[in-house]
């Protein structure tokens, strides 16, 4: 006994389906759909985080200096991990906690060095303590 198969135009709308359209509400409508355009950006609704990239800082600093409060990513990157390994030793004190400056949250380079240093190297000797 055969299944009945789907028809080709069933099999070609599920592909071809589009999820719906949510409109961005704005904080004040245009009157008569009219809107001059030195009030345009005034209103029109603020962008949210995920509708604009994040802007790069301009490169303010010269190269030859370190910038001394870092971001999650840039700290994480300093000490040579994942952002998500960072949050774990954060979270366990191998890493120091972040200052809060205003909304910023920023890393002290000079503090990421010091617990660097105080996290053990690798022991790559072939003593194995249960030998003993």
């Amino acid at each position: 006994m055969q299944l009945p198969q789907p028809s080709q135009n069933t099999a070609q709308q599920h592909h071809t389906r589009l999820p719906p359209v949510i409109p961005r509400h704005r904080s004040t409508p245009p009157v008569l759909g009219f809107v001059p355009p030195s009030l345009s950006g005034i209103l029109e609704a603020p962008e949210t985080p995920t509708d604009r990239p994040m802007p790069k800082r301009p490169d303010i600093l010269p190269p030859t200096l370190a910038p001394r409060g870092l971001s999650r990513t840039e700290a994480a990157a300093y000490i040579g991990v994942s952002p998500t390994l960072f949050d774990h030793l954060v979270r366990d004190r191998r890493m120091p906690p972040p200052k809060r400056i205003n909304a910023r949250t920023v890393w002290d380079r000079k503090k990421l060095d010091r617990a660097f240093e105080l996290i053990p190297d690798g022991d790559h000797s072939d003593h194995n303590p249960w030998d003993d």
